[in-house]
């Protein structure tokens, strides 16, 4: 419809990151598991640099005897090296608009949790948390201009 259209515009001109909320963080965190988390920083096609924080959780096997899901430490390496693979990907290929919108649909989240899927099972796959390093040159040169605006009329 043509108001999502509108909002998504109106989200994209004042967008400076999200988060995921407390609660949620706290509800996903259990005993016998381990947390997996990964940060990169990315450039989008329209100049916007990000830093977008990756997160998953290790699961049992089907069938699975010992009471924990821990990983060792070299298929939790695997595991971050195939999340940022993924946001690198996903995010340098769009702009910022569109990744809003990947980021509200998991698209990327579900990608992640495939592709890391082969080196261990994990559970849970969620871009935690995003936020804007820098803005795009031509908006920053267009907050300029506006500063140059209102002294001229002061």
């Amino acid at each position: 419809s043509p108001t999502q259209g509108a909002s998504l515009v109106i989200c994209c001109r004042g967008f400076y990151g999200m988060d995921f909320t407390t609660e949620k963080l706290r509800s996903l965190v259990r005993k016998w598991q381990q947390i997996v988390e990964c940060s990169v920083d990315v450039k989008t096609t329209d100049g916007y640099i990000l830093r977008v924080f990756g997160m998953a959780f290790t699961k049992k096997q089907p069938r699975q005897q010992k009471k924990t899901a821990y990983a060792q430490s070299a298929q939790l390496r695997a595991i971050r090296q195939q999340m940022m693979k993924v946001i690198t990907e996903q995010c340098t290929s769009c702009d910022l608009k569109a990744l809003v919108v990947k980021f509200t649909s998991e698209a990327i989240s579900k990608e992640m949790e495939s592709a890391a899927q082969r080196v261990f099972p994990i559970q849970n796959v969620f871009i935690r948390k995003v936020k804007l390093i820098r803005d795009s040159p031509s908006r920053a040169a267009e907050a300029g201009r506006t500063v140059e605006r209102k002294e001229e009329t002061a």
